[in-house]
């Protein structure tokens, strides 16, 4: 065999392992995104715009007081108990947000796992997968994303 034909092959087993080690790398710290962040999901009472909008009111409140909520959690376990904690209040903050803006449907709130697709944010993307999220239903719940 020349020694031309023996690079050639020499570099494309180099280049096969490294796409192998790097796909496995990505593969773990998807995984660890998945495991380390918890997700929040509102669910509108329907797909009108009054609800839509409404919906997103309710997401500023929760994340403004989510700041407070999660200081101190360093990790999913912590988090989810400050949640299960406060779980009263974040539903008092988000039924405040209806009533101020004149709707009167209730809210729920639970932790659960559910599956999401990857979605990219201003500045960072989270891979699709399962994650623990905290899931608010907007009265009926009806609307979608």
């Amino acid at each position: 065999m020349k020694k031309s034909r023996k690079i050639e092959i020499s570099v494309a087993i180099g280049l096969v392992i490294a796409i192998v080690c790097s796909l496995i790398g990505f593969g773990y710290d998807c995984k660890e995104v998945r495991s380390n962040v918890v997700r929040l999901h509102i669910l509108a009472e329907s797909d009108c715009d009054a609800d839509q909008n409404v919906k997103l009111l309710v997401r500023d409140a929760l994340l403004e007081s989510g700041a407070e909520i999660f200081s101190g959690s360093t990790s999913v376990d912590t988090a989810s108990e400050a949640l299960e904690k406060e779980k009263d209040k974040l539903v008092a903050i988000a039924e405040n947000v209806l009533r101020e803006n004149g709707f009167d449907y209730g809210v729920t709130i639970n932790l659960e796992r559910e599956y999401y697709t990857t979605r990219t944010y201003e500045n960072y993307t989270l891979p699709a997968g399962e994650y623990l999220s905290l899931k608010v239903v907007l009265g009926k719940g009806e609307g979608h994303n």
